[in-house]
């Protein structure tokens, strides 16, 4: 059990995954993919496009909800220029809140962005 958010979160903020999880009634939790300062990443199986997404949940304290929201805003600003992917960056699918977490969902990429760096130089 948690000790923030009711329960669900542990003592930074993150939320505590459950194994057999559904998030938004659609994402079926599968693993987490990794953890950073701003929250976790998992990966899901999203039930209405029958695809894996990786699906970013935002700590629950505000500054982190206040940064996710002007990565949403920016995401949607450069998606909506770039209808036809043909610019090669990573699509926004879409966004909610499940239990105070800002909840991002991404298509599933080969590499984060810290591998991509390290691993060009």
């Amino acid at each position: 059990m948690g000790i923030h958010n009711d329960g669900y979160d542990d003592e930074n903020y993150d939320y505590i995954l459950q194994g057999d999880e559904i998030l938004k009634e659609r994402y079926m939790l599968k693993h987490r993919m990794g953890k950073g300062s701003f929250g976790q990443v998992v990966c899901a199986f999203d039930q209405e496009r029958k695809i894996d997404v990786a699906v970013k949940i935002i700590k629950s304290r505000k500054p982190f909800l206040v940064q996710a929201k002007t990565e949403i805003d920016i995401l949607n600003k450069i998606n909506d220029k770039d209808p036809d992917e043909e610019s090669n960056i990573v699509r926004l699918l879409d966004h909610f809140m499940f239990r105070s977490h800002q909840c991002l969902v991404f298509e599933i990429l080969s590499f984060n962005l810290y591998e991509l760096l390290k691993n060009t130089k």
